[in-house]
């Protein structure tokens, strides 16, 4: 008896030692998936609905930089109770990057530029290539997430600061992906605010934008450019009336680029439920 309960002890001690990690819960998978596409691999971070049944649709959920603050937000939030009800029907796909994040960030997040109706190709393998990003969901995450798991038609994607501009640039692609689009303080200022010329390229080929689209920043965001850009596109995107958009914008007061996050994901998922 004595033998037992020092093992019990023992290992029990072994989940305070740094770097010995509690396992993640059974319905949060991890795995790598390399993209063509790209030449490079990322880690995905798959949320299940607790009780996943392939006999049963889902829809799915997929948010940028799970590795990262944002990403770990998404987490925390989907492990708490109060949001049992979303994790019932929705399939969560977490996509990460593996190292070096404030370059591979740029690399994937930023389009390249657009001047008039020409797409110039960036000369650098570390900036503007969200084209080949796009791609490799189209080509390859979205047809292996779909072809593993029980899903159905609604998509989502959502993304903070380069993400929430990558999030714009499948908005503004003329094969619409997903159909809800969540935008949090998108750096929209990237290359002299060119997601405009996204808009206005999209703008002049139709007037239909089939979407659910949620941006949101905090208050105090004068200083990284982002509230001022956003400011522009959200009188832009009423200006435009375009059909079949439904668009929402947000400031969090007294909120800046990462504090009002969490709060905002909340409101994400409280969202969804009704999407």
């Amino acid at each position: 008896m004595k033998r037992l309960q020092f093992f019990v002890l023992f290992f029990s001690m072994l989940w305070l030692l740094p770097g010995f990690k509690d396992p993640s819960p059974p319905d949060i998978l991890k795995e790598t998936i390399y993209a063509k596409q790209i030449k490079d691999s990322f880690e995905l971070t798959v949320v299940l609905p607790v009780n996943y049944s392939s006999k049963k649709l889902y829809r799915t959920v997929y948010f940028l930089d799970a590795g990262l603050k944002s990403g770990k937000h998404w987490i925390t939030l989907l492990q708490d109770k109060a949001n049992a009800e979303i994790r019932k029907n929705t399939i969560f796909i977490g996509i990460g990057h593996k190292g070096n994040y404030h370059v591979l960030r740029r690399r994937d997040f930023i389009p390249p530029v657009l001047k008039g109706k020409q797409v110039q190709k960036s000369g650098d393998k570390n900036y503007g290539h969200a084209n080949l990003f796009y791609q490799f969901l189209e080509k390859e995450l979205i047809p292996f997430i779909e072809k593993k798991y029980s899903v159905n038609a609604s998509r989502t994607i959502a993304g903070h600061s380069f993400g929430g501009l990558f999030v714009y640039y499948c908005l503004l692609k003329e094969k619409k992906l997903f159909n809800n689009y969540f935008a949090l303080s998108p750096s929209l200022w990237v290359n002299s605010g060119n997601i405009f010329a996204y808009e206005k390229n999209y703008f002049a080929q139709t007037k239909k934008l089939p979407a659910y689209l949620y941006m949101a920043n905090g208050s105090l965001e004068f200083a990284n450019f982002v509230l001022p850009s956003n400011r522009r596109m959200h009188q832009l995107l009423l200006e435009r009336k375009y059909q079949d958009l439904d668009f929402r914008y947000i400031e969090k007061q007294f909120a800046n680029h990462n504090s009002h996050v969490p709060l905002t994901l909340q409101e994400v998922l409280t969202i969804l439920k009704n999407r």
